[in-house]
């Protein structure tokens, strides 16, 4: 019987947050503006699988739902059952959007 380990040092990364926008807005609307409070998470994990990370993204968020400006709030993923949030933090962040109607 062979076992194969493999050992990798565990580190932090912080990495910005990117809503994940699904479905179409209603035709007569543009969306203009959004933003993410926090910007940015600490992640924790194996330095192999946080390295190829560049951005942690939310839950989708259904564009054809939004009819006016407002925000919401959205829980982020974690691609990973070896990856966790820095003790504290709150794995959800608040989407503020803007949208206006557009001039045809």
């Amino acid at each position: 019987m062979v076992v194969d380990v493999t050992l990798d040092e565990r580190t932090q990364k912080t990495l910005p947050v990117q809503a994940d926008w699904v479905g179409r807005l209603p035709p007569a609307l543009i969306l203009v503006r959004s933003s993410i409070t926090p910007l940015e998470l600490e992640l924790i994990g194996p330095k192999t699988i946080l390295g190829g990370m560049s951005t942690i993204y939310t839950t989708a968020i259904p564009l054809n739902d939004i009819t006016r400006t407002g925000k919401t709030e959205a829980k982020v993923v974690i691609p990973s059952a070896f990856l966790t949030l820095k003790p504290g933090s709150k794995d959800r962040v608040v989407v503020e959007y803007e949208v206006r109607e557009r001039n045809e």
